[in-house]
């Protein structure tokens, strides 16, 4: 009995041997086909690859196209701006005025139409706005919007006068005011 259980186990690891060495060599590629399989996935991969790179190239161009159109956007509104009708200096072309130009020139309009007239001492939303426009006429001016005409607004109004060729007197009237407009109209 024991010979009998020796040989039905040594049976059966026989038979599992044999079915392994059979599994094996029917399911293990051969070189070849595994280089086949191999190649045919790397193809696949590269074919995902390049859809995808596709993909965010037409994204990136219609991005692209998007601002593009927006920029043209902004160009024709920019264009749409009001250009002054003036020389730029005597080639003849034209200046473009930007919208705080044309505030300015509404302002001081406005303040020459009522025949105000502004001396040092007065303060208040029309000293303000000879205060924007000495400003706008000297960048490096710096001058303090405070709405009151001090020195240093009647300072810089007499220099604008001297070189405008005006009345130096320190205050505001109605040949200072057209002098304003007219450095706006340039």
């Amino acid at each position: 009995m024991d010979i009998f259980k020796s040989f039905l186990f040594y049976f059966i690891v026989l038979v599992i041997i044999v079915g392994a060495g059979y599994w094996a060599f029917t399911s293990i590629d051969t070189g070849k086909e595994f280089a086949r399989e191999k190649a045919a996935q790397l193809a696949y991969e590269a074919q995902l690859e390049e859809a995808r790179l596709e993909e965010e190239a037409e994204r990136a161009l219609a991005e692209l196209e998007a601002a593009e159109e927006e920029l043209a956007l902004l160009e024709e509104a920019a264009e749409g701006i009001v250009p002054s009708s003036l020389p730029d200096g005597g080639d003849g072309g034209t200046v473009p005025t930007t919208p705080e130009e044309e505030k300015l020139k509404a302002d001081l309009q406005d303040l020459l139409d009522r025949g105000v007239i502004l001396e040092p001492g007065d303060s208040g939303t029309l000293v303000l706005r000879i205060q924007k426009f000495l400003n706008f006429y000297d960048e490096d001016l710096n001058l303090t919007e405070d709405q009151d005409f001090g020195p240093s607004t009647r300072k810089a109004v007499e220099h604008f006068q001297e070189e405008n060729n005006l009345f130096v007197d320190g205050g505001i009237g109605p040949k200072t005011l057209r002098a304003m407009l007219e450095v706006l109209e340039k």
